[in-house]
């Protein structure tokens, strides 16, 4: 959510908008505010590969290459040779 967003969701929520006290009102809380993480981790399981990695993160098995790009120093120049063990970054989509 931007700041803007934000701000807007704030009075709204403390009824700022429609001239309610602020005061009167229970503050939001916290954690609606909070951003999921930018990236996850997963640990590289017997019989996975990076588009099944994909598809269980994703829906997608043709996003492989998003996971192989961020983990290229990891895996190496064959994106076929994923070890079972390795943990991986997964970006956001």
């Amino acid at each position: 959510m931007s700041d803007t967003g934000k701000k807007q969701f704030i009075r709204t929520a403390v009824g700022m908008n429609k001239g309610a006290a602020a005061e009167n009102m229970p503050a939001p809380d916290a954690a609606a505010f909070e951003q999921p993480p930018a990236e996850r981790e997963h640990t590289v399981a017997a019989g996975e590969s990076l588009s099944v990695i994909a598809k269980n993160y994703y829906g997608s098995a043709n996003d492989w290459p998003r996971i192989y790009q961020a983990n290229k120093a990891i895996i190496g120049d064959n994106p076929d040779r994923i070890r079972v063990g390795q943990k991986l970054k997964i970006p956001a989509k």
